[in-house]
């Protein structure tokens, strides 16, 4: 299934997740600060049409949430996640 060719309803957006690139040496993740460490980060893949403040590209936070409900495998080798817009609590400025 090619993604270019859905178009998307309602209020969700569609994102890969951006893990924290610092490691302690057991492997856990070290968010720069205290915001990262409470919110997830994520890049914007695709959004419904209902979405007015996140486009694709953008990179954005989001809170947590409890991801079986939220996590959708459009392909077997593409692992997308799904959250409506009233989740993301700040963008990036480009």
């Amino acid at each position: 299934m090619d993604m270019e060719n859905l178009e998307f309803f309602g209020d969700r957006i569609f994102f890969e997740e951006i893990k924290p690139e610092r490691k302690s040496a057991g492997g856990i993740y070290l968010p720069e600060s205290k915001f990262e460490a409470d919110f997830k980060k994520g890049k914007c893949l695709y959004v419904g049409d209902l979405v007015t403040k996140i486009k694709p590209g953008d990179i954005f936070y989001y809170e947590n949430y409890d991801e079986k409900d939220f996590v959708t495998s459009i392909q077997e080798r593409t692992k997308l996640i799904t959250v409506p817009e009233e989740y993301v609590v700040a963008k990036e400025k480009s």
